[in-house]
């Protein structure tokens, strides 16, 4: 069964590019564009393996729903995905700053597993 990322995005050219580097990974991917439209989908139900909140949103709105996502998704982890300016958000499982996918995607493939074979590096 495929591990399934939910992304909750806040620059859509950004989130087109995570959602085709996890499909390429073999993750199936679930994005929204903003915490309301992620509230919305999340209320039909949540069947993912891991939460992705993106950077591109003010500290305290990250903040926000990285805690929403975790006192009504505790058994799903989060990884905060952070710009060089912000902190770590302290709810998050997991955080990175920002800086190209390498990264997050090791995280990504730690936290639930990789579903896919082994892949070359991603160049963006």
């Amino acid at each position: 069964m495929a591990k399934r990322v939910f992304q909750v995005a806040y620059d859509a050219s950004l989130m087109t590019t995570r959602e085709l580097i996890l499909r390429s990974r073999g993750y199936e991917v679930v994005s929204v564009f903003g915490d309301t439209a992620a509230r919305q989908e999340l209320a039909k139900g949540c069947n993912c393996d891991l939460f992705i909140v993106g950077h591109n949103a003010p500290d305290q709105r990250r903040h926000a729903i990285v805690r929403w996502l975790k006192e009504n998704f505790p058994h799903v982890r989060v990884l905060s995905l952070n710009p060089p300016h912000a902190g770590k958000v302290s709810d998050a499982d997991y955080n990175v700053t920002l800086n190209g996918p390498e990264e997050w995607l090791r995280i990504v493939s730690s936290a639930i597993g990789s579903p896919g074979a082994s892949h070359p590096p991603v160049a963006l």
